[in-house]
């Protein structure tokens, strides 16, 4: 009995790791490619490119080790040389200087991934770190090193590790697949190697890819995002079994409302980024309580309309509250789902990235050309005692923390949009029976 609780620990241990590793890498990942336009990357933006590749790689790994009956020891010795590849490219010199680094980090980043979408203890947490590691990334980098990442430029560095807690987390999920692949080397795989799944999870990672390549540089980006979403709920309801379609909507609704997520956007605090771990947490801890798909959609609705409205408020504790109360539904909605067939999970992983780089495309009252640049003080003149600079414009210094609190109105439709989504989906979900999750027979840890 110990040593069964020490296996779930430790493979719990790895999906939270590897997702948080991945969601915070994809979103750092920018290389000589950032600079350049859609054309010259393979699926439009660095980030894009690394979750569609990582996803392709870890649910064709998952497939070869279910078809060939692997030991779960296999699934973890995958998983260290994902962390092997990912480690090799931060020990790079220059790895920002390098175009190929969102494709190379997509390998060993898909194979980090492999235990934590094969295996049904692993993939609840893997869901939580995924979104943990996007949404509070940042927060984490600018409390750290404020003066690295100003004004919320993210992302705006390469993947290098500079950071103490990035090698703490690094030495964490190390020691964890080194502990799961001891504690499993009796246990075998035991998932179904149905091609079906593969093939819906890889269309969708394509898919998603695709969106950002061809609309990523323009105002359509939402909206093709959308009809992406709506074309998968379609498409699940055809081909994919009850079970697993309730769960694939389930996921995608919840990677779809945040595209409404407020509070965490900007220039970050303590607070924040405590505040969101705490709702992330609570989340998870509700959604496997009380284990219902439709009602955590149903609650992502909730909190997305609640989210929305917050955009009109000026005051920064709204906003903020109204953006965990939307992390909580989002945790929720990813325990009360799982698990899933791996390839749908993998497919899955891209739709964060594509709701990071929708909400980037969506109109603010505190976009990039609102907050001043060292660029735009050069060849002018800047006067410290009265906090203008005058060149080739007249600029006042603002407070940032002032910034986060403007209201921003544009927000208000694609936020409601969102909210039509989930409201839909948990309709839909209901309306199905709220199949319940299909389980395996024997779950080896």
């Amino acid at each position: 009995m110990h040593q069964m609780n020490c296996r779930s620990v430790a493979i719990s241990a790895c999906g939270l790791l590897s997702g948080a590793i991945l969601g915070y890498s994809v979103h750092r990942t920018v290389g000589t490619g950032w600079t350049t336009t859609a054309s010259e990357q393979l699926f439009g933006t660095p980030a894009a490119t690394t979750a569609v590749i990582a996803a392709l790689v870890g649910m064709t790994a998952a497939w070869l080790l279910a078809w060939g009956r692997f030991s779960c020891a296999a699934a973890f010795a995958t998983g260290l040389a994902g962390l092997a590849v990912v480690g090799a490219l931060h020990a790079l010199p220059a790895p920002q200087e390098w175009n190929e680094l969102p494709l190379a980090l997509g390998i060993g980043l898909g194979l980090l991934i492999v235990p934590a979408v094969t295996l049904p203890t692993a993939q609840r947490w893997f869901f939580g770190g995924v979104i943990a590691g996007g949404v509070l990334g940042f927060q984490l980098d600018t409390l750290v090193d404020p003066s690295r990442y100003l004004y919320g430029d993210f992302p705006s560095s390469t993947v290098v590790a500079e950071q103490p807690w990035q090698f703490i987390v690094a030495g964490l999920a190390l020691l964890a697949l080194l502990a799961a692949l001891w504690l499993s080397r009796a246990d075998r795989i035991d998932s179904e190697p149905s091609i079906t799944p593969v093939a819906f999870g890889a269309t969708l990672a394509i898919a998603a890819g695709l969106v950002v390549r061809f609309w990523s540089e323009s105002e359509w980006l939402p909206a093709a995002a959308i009809v992406l979403i709506l074309g998968t709920f379609a498409a699940a309801q055809r081909i994919l079994p009850p079970d697993q379609a309730n769960s694939l909507a389930a996921a995608m609704a919840a990677a779809a409302i945040l595209v409404a997520l407020p509070g965490f956007d900007r220039t970050p605090s303590t607070v924040t980024l405590f505040v969101g771990a705490v709702a992330l947490i609570g989340g998870a801890l509700y959604g496997l309580r009380v284990s219902s798909p439709a009602l955590a959609v149903g609650l992502c609705a909730a909190a997305g309309l609640i989210a929305t409205l917050s955009f009109v408020s000026e005051t920064n504790w709204v906003r903020l509250l109204a953006g965990a109360l939307l992390l909580f539904a989002v945790a929720a909605t990813g325990t009360s789902c799982l698990p899933m067939r791996p390839a749908l999970l993998a497919g899955w992983s891209v739709l964060p990235t594509v709701a990071a780089l929708t909400t980037a495309q969506l109109p603010t009252a505190t976009d990039a050309t609102s907050i001043p640049r060292y660029g735009d003080w050069l060849e002018g003149e800047y006067i410290p005692w009265s906090g203008v600079a005058r060149g080739r414009a007249e600029l006042m210094l603002t407070d940032t923390s002032q910034q986060l609190a403007l209201a921003r109105p544009d927000m208000i439709v694609p936020g409601l949009i969102a909210t039509g989504l989930c409201a839909v989906c948990a309709v839909w979900l209901t309306r199905r029976g709220n199949a319940s999750i299909n389980e395996p027979t024997t779950d080896p840890t």
